[in-house]
């Protein structure tokens, strides 16, 4: 099958093409120019419309229908921040063998101190969207002793990244355990030594810092307890840029992660060879963000969706 998308303005992910021919074919992108000399099966106007790399939902946790539901609002992969192995199995399943969903990237079971979050709102949320649920199916991690075997599991698991929480409770309104510093520390070794990228929950700058210490690659929320004024704002924030670690905020529903860092280097911009995984939206995006609500089309792998 082979798709021409004639006439469109294209973000590529890096610049903008005011007028081009977009070619789809067997789930790449073939060629993003000129459409003369491309015959195509099927053939879409882009005219007055934007044609944008599929969404990267880069702060998300899996459950039965959301992956369907997300693509159909133009997100064609999910970075998934913790998932439970009996449901996140079920989730991959769906995700290789359809295109009517979002694909998926996932952490698998997070690293927790015992009783630490968020095993008080996984309690909360038992009976509901987590029907069944079972907190004590949490490995939880106490000692620095624990840490290969915690690594190794999330490897058996199917882990595509580790995530580690360092919460003390406090922002809930909550006093709860904390993993140590050294715990930390243990996992991010033994996730590096496996090859993983460490992504750390951490939500007061004391707590990133222990973060930063351990040496993660990224945070999933940015700090909270600090303003902008805040001379210890800006410190931080230049050693979170000196380390090269990034941030997925989470205040702005995920507005800045540079998709590349979660082994997403196949898809995430228009180029040839790469997935084509892609959301045509009316209007000009580039101009008006707003229109990227507007969905005409979406295709994921290459497969058009059904509106």
């Amino acid at each position: 099958m082979r798709t021409l998308i004639r006439d469109v303005r294209v973000f590529d992910g890096e610049q903008t093409i005011a007028t081009a021919d977009v070619v789809i074919e067997d789930g790449l992108i073939a060629a993003v120019g000129s459409g003369a000399g491309h015959p195509a099966d099927a053939e879409v106007d882009g005219t007055g419309r934007t044609l944008l790399p599929g969404l990267i939902d880069a702060h998300t946790h899996v459950f039965d229908g959301s992956l369907a539901q997300a693509l159909r609002y133009g997100v064609t992969t999910e970075l998934d921040m913790f998932c439970l192995p009996r449901i996140l199995a079920r989730q991959r399943r769906l995700a290789a063998e359809n295109d009517d969903v979002a694909d998926l990237r996932s952490a698998g079971t997070l690293a927790t101190a015992p009783g630490g979050h968020p095993t008080q709102l996984l309690t909360a949320l038992a009976g509901t969207v987590l029907d069944g649920l079972d907190v004590t199916a949490i490995d939880f991690v106490s000692d620095p002793a624990q840490a290969p075997a915690f690594v190794r599991a999330r490897l058996a698991e199917g882990a595509d990244y580790l995530k580690i929480v360092i919460d003390d409770g406090a922002v809930h309104g909550a006093d709860l355990p904390v993993m140590t510093a050294e715990v930390a520390a243990a996992l991010a070794a033994a996730a590096h030594e496996a090859d993983l990228l460490v992504i750390a929950h951490a939500i007061t700058a004391a707590e990133v810092g222990i973060a930063l210490d351990a040496g993660v690659d990224g945070l999933a929320h940015v700090w909270t307890d600090l303003t902008p004024d805040d001379p210890a704002s800006p410190r931080l924030a230049g050693r979170v840029r000196d380390q090269g670690v990034f941030v997925v905020t989470t205040l702005a529903y995920f507005e800045a992660i540079t998709a590349q860092h979660v082994e997403t280097a196949d898809r995430g911009r228009i180029a040839p060879g790469l997935r084509a995984d892609l959301v045509l939206v009316e209007g000009d995006a580039t101009r008006d963000v707003t229109a990227v609500s507007d969905i005409a089309e979406v295709w994921r792998r290459g497969v058009r969706q059904a509106r």
